[in-house]
């Protein structure tokens, strides 16, 4: 591996895993944001072998250690964040491991896991291949199952975790069962120092967790707990439904009072077609409401973009529109995603309307309550 400096490094391709269980068993991309083209298969007998890790994606490393500029369609989400000039995922694993590849790379730096989909939301922006409960509001609802203790064996057992510092959690709602614990204790069990790890959960805020979680987390070298909030009030209600603004934002409170000194609190907005209009009220309601935890450090909005149905490409023109309409909204809007580079609107106006008239249809709910215009703008 080349220690020159390369424009184009992404660390993720390289010393990054992110890991998912499913009814045929592992499956696994560089990073949680990567096209699902990226996705390999981990059974039988790769798992079996000391160097697995390392037969990953061979294509894609080896472009990337050729300096080769992202692909926009595999790395979408890092192009465009880029391009508007903030801080992608890419470049922010630049600042934390360096402008070089760090050599050698013997297992991953990174590991992103998602044992359990047992949620207790069915968020509009998500699907049933993420949460168990999306299942009833679904026409084809998928298999999901728990990864067993030997499941998350089978996977560590081959797997060198000597280098491994930054894991993130994923779900479902990683809190709703014990699966992130019985991890970190696999983890321990196998050498693993959590004063080196930092340690990331999103979470939808319905849970709260018992002392036992807070003296793990108090052992790790730095905890951030990324609450997912795309709104206020009764927007919040209908986008993560069917989530509670009130009982979220008491859950929200009692984590601020109870946490450990390691741990820090974000607001993660999935910015899309639903709440682009109302980016203001969140920002707004962040640095009113809780602009710092118990120990006076700031809670940060961190914003990334929607994939699917609810894509800002897939903007109405009456959205777009309207949108520019509010010039204080659009410029906070632009700042996020390249806007003034959309040039082709109503290609899917028809698909994005059905989908929310059938969803409201089968949650008993309407998007008029918040929203009075979507329909309109895209009918």
């Amino acid at each position: 591996m080349s220690d020159s400096p390369a424009k184009n490094l992404c660390h993720d391709m390289h010393s990054s895993l992110d890991v998912w269980w499913g009814p045929h068993g592992w499956r696994g991309k560089p990073c949680c944001l990567s096209s699902p083209e990226h996705t390999a298969t981990l059974l039988g007998p790769r798992l079996q072998q000391k160097d697995w890790f390392h037969s990953l994606w061979p294509e894609l490393r080896a472009d990337n250690l050729a300096d080769r500029a992202l692909d926009p369609m595999l790395c979408g989400p890092c192009v465009d964040t880029e391009c508007v000039g903030k801080q992608s995922r890419r470049v922010g694993e630049l600042v934390r491991r360096g402008g070089r590849l760090q050599s050698p790379v013997v297992g991953p730096r990174y590991l992103e896991i998602a044992m359990d989909m047992t949620c207790n939301s069915a968020c509009m922006i998500c699907g049933n291949d993420r949460s168990s409960f999306w299942k009833r509001y679904s026409d084809r609802p998928r298999d999901l199952r728990q990864a067993s203790q030997g499941d998350i064996d089978q996977l560590l057992e081959n797997l060198d975790l000597s280098q491994l510092d930054h894991i993130t959690i994923l779900g479902g709602e990683p809190l709703l069962t014990d699966r992130h614990l019985m991890f970190l204790r696999s983890l321990e069990r196998r050498g693993v120092d959590l004063s080196r790890v930092e340690l990331w959960y999103p979470t939808n805020g319905s849970r709260r967790v018992d002392s036992e979680v807070l003296e793990l987390w108090a052992r790790c070298r730095q905890v951030i707990l990324q609450f997912s909030i795309d709104d206020t009030g009764a927007a919040f209600n209908y986008q993560r439904f069917p989530g509670d603004w009130n009982s979220v934002t008491e859950n929200m409170h009692w984590f601020r009072d109870n946490l450990p000194a390691n741990v820090l609190i974000r607001v993660e907005r999935t910015v899309g077609l639903l709440n682009a209009h109302r980016l203001l009220y969140l920002d707004r309601w962040v640095r009113e409401e809780f602009p710092h935890n118990a120990y006076d450090q700031p809670v940060e909005l961190v914003d990334h973009m929607c994939r699917g149905v609810f894509d800002m490409s897939n903007i109405s023109g009456r959205h777009l529109a309207a949108l520019r309409g509010d010039p204080g909204g659009y410029e906070l809007l632009k700042r996020l995603h390249p806007m003034d580079g959309i040039q082709r609107t109503d290609l899917r106006n028809a698909e994005v309307l059905a989908f929310v008239e059938r969803q409201d249809a089968l949650r008993g709910v309407s998007i008029t309550d918040y929203f009075p215009d979507f329909k309109h703008l895209y009918r």
